[in-house]
């Protein structure tokens, strides 16, 4: 079929090999062969001779081998090859081969050696998604002159040395970086002048310590700089470039301390916020009871775009003494755990009706549970273990019907517990260390 110009085979069963011969197609401007699963082989350097090729698409299959440098296609515009077991190094010729490349997606392969310098050779490069891989070294900074890039995605890979401050100052229309899960440092990361049009930024678990940059964009929805080594507070700076658009903060597992901020009650579309692991003092600000975001039981949080370009906005229930149940999609929560949080449980957290998730374990916390925590209707998890809580368990707390995991252990709570409905599925553990308790499951 030699004039043909799209070949569309997504999604079906085929296996064995690409034939060589596809490289008669000189008309072709479209290969789609992705979500096959059994594909094998690698990919026929005789694809050179498709040289009006915009399009290759072999995602999801079960190729093999390298990426071969000798592969020319100089009209090719969307490479995607995720989730396959490409190895080897990412051809330092890629974008000599084929310099119109916008969309570059290498998700999910065996691809290892650093990044090469000269992908910054692709101008009009917009994706460049290398998540999930073995590629070691430095970012490169000359990937800063990339000034169309929008989503660079890096994470699950084993990257070193620092984050280029231009690559986040520079690429002007850059919307999502993620770096998460590498072993970076901080560098000047604190001293950074973000580009304004970024939406999201995880630079999770990674070697990062000093403190959190005073200024982020004006864009920013998705913050995620949680198993670090940050120190200090949240800048009070933030109030004013963050509150309008963030939506989710992670920075548990770090060494922040003070307070926590009241202005985060005033950032109307958060629907998580995980403080968790740090040295949070004081009491928690009863502002916080006040996100508009949670504040309507039939809230549901959105992600970003296409989730394909960041695999690590998969999120996880807080993984504790009560619960590892997966959360599939987004949750809505309020992780405090493991501070040094003192003072009583403010009422005003009773307003948050679209909260999923409230830990609270593992602080100093005093005074009774609030009644008012019963207007939680969707709450599927609620820590409270490990403080200096006293009173009784309000049986008001019996109404909420999708709370599937519950911990008041090692508390000064007495009285009996309330029975019915959930409650009579809770395990006796999660009440333990009460000696004022009584009535099952104890």
């Amino acid at each position: 079929l030699p004039a043909l110009r799209i070949l569309n085979l997504n999604g079906n069963s085929l296996t064995g090999y690409i034939p060589p011969t596809l490289g008669m197609l000189t008309q072709l401007e479209k290969l789609s062969l992705a979500f096959n699963l059994d594909l094998r082989g690698g990919i026929p350097s005789s694809l050179s001779n498709c040289t009006k090729l915009q399009v290759l698409d072999l995602a999801n299959n079960f190729l093999t081998g390298g990426l071969d440098d000798s592969l020319r296609l100089p009209s090719l515009i969307r490479l995607s090859l995720q989730q396959n077991n490409f190895q080897g190094r990412l051809p330092d010729h890629l974008c000599n081969n084929s310099p119109a490349l916008s969309f570059v997606d290498l998700i999910d392969n065996r691809l290892s050696g650093s990044i090469p310098q000269s992908l910054a050779n692709c101008t009009s490069l917009q994706d460049l998604l290398l998540d999930i891989n073995q590629f070691t070294g430095n970012i490169p900074q000359e990937l800063s002159a990339l000034t169309s890039l929008r989503s660079l995605a890096l994470s699950l890979n084993l990257l070193s040395g620092e984050i280029p401050p231009s690559i986040l100052s520079n690429c002007t229309m850059l919307e999502v970086f993620d770096a998460g899960h590498n072993k970076l440092d901080s560098g000047s990361f604190s001293d950074t002048n973000m580009s304004t049009s970024l939406v999201l930024l995880h630079l999770n678990r990674n070697r990062m310590s000093g403190r959190l940059p005073n200024t982020m964009s004006p864009r920013l929805g998705y913050l995620n700089l949680n198993h670090n080594s940050f120190t200090g507070g949240i800048p009070d700076t933030w109030s004013s470039s963050l509150c309008g658009s963030i939506r989710l903060v992670h920075l548990g597992w770090n060494m922040l301390e003070g307070k926590i901020p009241s202005w985060l009650g005033n950032c109307t579309n958060l629907f998580y916020l995980d403080l968790e692991d740090n040295n949070f003092n004081g009491t928690i600000p009863p502002q916080l009871g006040y996100i508009s975001a949670l504040s309507s039981r039939e809230f549901r949080p959105k992600s970003i775009g296409n989730c394909r370009i960041c695999p690590s906005m998969a999120f996880f229930l807080p993984s504790n003494s009560i619960s590892s149940k997966s959360a599939n999609g987004l949750r809505t929560g309020l992780s405090l755990r493991l501070n040094k949080l003192t003072g009583g449980i403010p009422h005003e957290l009773g307003n948050l009706q679209g909260l999923q998730v409230l830990d609270l374990g593992n602080n100093s916390l005093s005074g009774p549970i609030p009644p008012s925590l019963s207007n939680l209707t969707n709450l599927e998890l609620l820590g409270l273990y490990n403080n200096n809580l006293s009173g009784t368990i309000p049986s008001s707390l019996s109404s909420l019907t999708f709370l599937n995991a519950f911990s008041v252990s090692n508390n000064n709570l007495q009285g009996r517990i309330p029975e019915g409905t959930q409650f009579s599925t809770f395990r006796p553990d999660w009440f333990d260390g009460n000696p004022g308790l009584c009535g099952p499951p104890l």
